[in-house]
């Protein structure tokens, strides 16, 4: 026989006879709570009910705790994007950037954290779930927001290097080249940046060369920058750090190499890349600790197909015949067949190997009226 037993219990039970009721449970409730938002032990109460603050223009995707008890909203239709500080407590809403460029859709809840600067002003960092770049904001600055200067993952901008040999001072005979890593209090930060071509130093008796290396188009984000020279002699290859200098220095005289305040760099260090990541899945905060979940990379463009359509041109220096012993302008041997390939440095990430222009290449032949040729190719 199929025996089947209800037992009443504490709670809603809507399905038993009344006479088996004990006092603690009710038949049908609405808007009902078993403890309350302090958390006490349980018993019945009306759940709380939601009263109208105020008014937002769009649909709230996320939102950034800030420390003094505000909130950051996030808000879209799809078409609009806006962000706004929700004060609680004076029941107000105030917009601080309404962009097209923000790009925020409702379908990619937005995650992120703040902190508090020394100057009391807030910043918040946010993701969209790689929808767009990860980005930092500073809530008194928002007037100076762009869509790449408050990515994250900073556009760093390369400077500009070049090389003059110069006379009077003690550096030997052989190749000197140039480049700069940005510094933060005298901390390296990211990668290599813009490596001049060679420079050769030769004098027939004691060594006389001297280096000026001339700098130019900073990244306005960084005070600092270090300056590192390269030495080829007698088949070793040297790297040393000049100096950390401040970002408006536009000239550096070197006249001996061998300073003790040049601290020597390993050549591995300047060669490895630093993996940048420009979005994630999820942003979040814990005590001092930001913590971003599901990084993505920027991604290695398909360069290789434009390239086979470049055309490339050229123009012919003419040269005294002593040149060798004073230019600093690299050209090519004569009777001489070369290819040419191309590294392409973006903001966020280089190419990830050489790419060949198969359309033209350079035969140097011998010219008795040009002692050295010396070609540019506009290659992007």
């Amino acid at each position: 026989m199929d025996l089947r037993q209800n037992n009443p219990i504490e709670g809603i039970q809507s399905d038993l006879n009344s006479s088996l009721f004990p006092d603690q449970s009710v038949t049908y409730a609405r808007n009902m709570a078993m403890q309350s938002q302090e958390g006490d032990i349980p018993f019945y109460q009306t759940e709380n009910s939601l009263l109208k603050i105020v008014d937002l223009p769009f649909p709230c995707i996320g939102d950034i705790p800030l420390p003094d008890g505000t909130r950051c909203l996030f808000l879209t239709n799809n078409e609009s994007s806006e962000i706004g500080i929700f004060d609680e407590v004076k029941k107000t809403y105030t917009s601080k950037l309404n962009a097209l460029w923000l790009n925020f859709n409702k379908s990619n809840l937005i995650t992120g954290a703040s902190k508090e600067n020394q100057d009391r002003s807030f910043n918040i960092y946010w993701s969209d779930g790689r929808r767009n770049p990860d980005r930092i904001l500073n809530l008194s600055k928002v007037s100076l927001a762009g869509e790449d200067s408050i990515r994250l993952a900073k556009l760093i901008t390369p400077p500009q290097i070049s090389i003059q040999k110069s006379v009077g001072g003690q550096l030997k005979n052989g190749s000197y080249e140039a480049g700069i890593f940005y510094s933060m209090n005298g901390q390296r930060f990211g990668n290599f940046y813009s490596l001049t071509t060679p420079s050769i130093i030769f004098s027939d008796g004691a060594p006389n060369g001297a280096l000026n290396v001339k700098i130019s188009n900073i990244d306005e984000d960084f005070d600092e920058f270090q300056l590192v020279i390269l030495q080829t002699a007698k088949g070793t290859t040297t790297a040393k750090v000049i100096g950390t200098f401040p970002r408006h220095t536009a000239n550096v005289y070197i006249s001996n190499f061998d300073r003790p305040e040049y601290l020597n760099i390993d050549l591995p260090f300047l060669t490895t890349e630093n993996q940048i990541y420009t979005a994630s899945d999820q942003i979040s905060s814990n005590n001092q600790y930001l913590f971003r979940v599901g990084t993505q990379t920027a991604p290695d463009p398909n360069y290789q197909l434009q390239a086979f359509d470049i055309t490339g041109e050229y123009v012919v220096w003419q040269t005294p015949e002593n040149y060798h012993s004073y230019g600093d302008k690299v050209g090519y041997y004569r009777d001489e067949f070369y290819y040419f390939f191309i590294v392409k440095k973006t903001f966020v990430n280089y190419f990830p190997e050489n790419i060949f222009c198969n359309r033209f290449s350079l035969i140097v032949a011998f010219t008795p009226m040009f002692k050295q040729y010396s070609c540019k190719f506009p290659f992007l």
